[in-house]
């Protein structure tokens, strides 16, 4: 639990978010933050916040400050009611799968709660959004959390490859074997594969298509193509997994 210190004066509740909003746009200026009250109403976001939400109609008053696409902040702002119960910081992993920003698809979102001085109380919440490394999601989701996934996402967005051949890239750069890519396929799949057909597409597609001549190559051109940071949607799944839990 953080708290701002009470700036040498006794505040009441208003009063010190306001003054403390005052040092967050400075501190927080390039930051994906936001800040909401107890009540779990922004009060603050910074340009990198309305930029993610495509709030371009933002308004801010004194008391609250709109963000009108609610509908992909609104998952982020429930589980404030954690942190405001428990009083306590907390992370999780938030994957949401429809943003408007696909580097933004796979995210850590921080909590934390700052009290005022005065009377110990929450005064707000203090909410950053930051990409995290695609390893965590893949260790800490697609390994750890099968039972989490959702298969309704059969699209892709790639304009090379199809959605299988860009499964198979995307996990053969984090997979220590061939079965294991083939498993985690399954996992996301109706219809089931074997190792010997991700071994077909890898020989008889995705060899040709980067135009090399054994697996050892592909690797490097799929690093290369940025393959490591490209999840594809349908290995996607709305959630949102408490990092305290892991």
């Amino acid at each position: 639990m953080a708290c701002f210190e009470g700036y040498g004066m006794v505040l009441n509740t208003q009063e010190f978010i306001t003054k403390s909003i005052g040092l967050l746009q400075i501190m927080q200026m390039q930051n994906t933050v936001c800040v909401i009250n107890s009540l779990k109403q922004i009060i603050f976001a910074s340009n990198p916040m309305l930029e993610l939400f495509k709030a371009n109609d933002y308004q801010q008053s004194d008391s609250c400050a709109i963000l009108l696409d609610y509908t992909q902040i609104d998952p982020i702002l429930q589980y404030a009611d954690v942190v405001l119960l428990t009083g306590m910081e907390r992370s999780i992993i938030n994957i949401n799968v429809e943003s408007s920003n696909p580097e933004f698809r796979v995210t850590k979102v921080s909590y934390l709660p700052i009290r005022n001085p005065n009377n110990n109380s929450i005064a707000f919440i203090i909410i950053k959004i930051e990409k995290i490394d695609f390893p965590i999601y893949f260790h800490h989701v697609l390994l750890a959390n099968p039972y989490k996934i959702n298969k309704k996402y059969t699209f892709t967005e790639d304009k090379f490859l199809t959605r299988r051949e860009h499964e198979i890239a995307f996990l053969l750069l984090f997979c220590k074997s061939k079965a294991e890519v083939t498993n985690i396929i399954n996992l996301f799949t109706e219809k089931y594969i074997t190792s010997k057909t991700v071994s077909n597409i890898i020989r008889q597609q995705l060899l040709p298509k980067f135009n090399v001549k054994n697996t050892d190559e592909l690797l490097s051109r799929l690093y290369q193509c940025n393959y490591h940071r490209n999840i594809p949607v349908s290995l996607l799944t709305d959630t949102q997994i408490d990092l305290e839990m892991l």
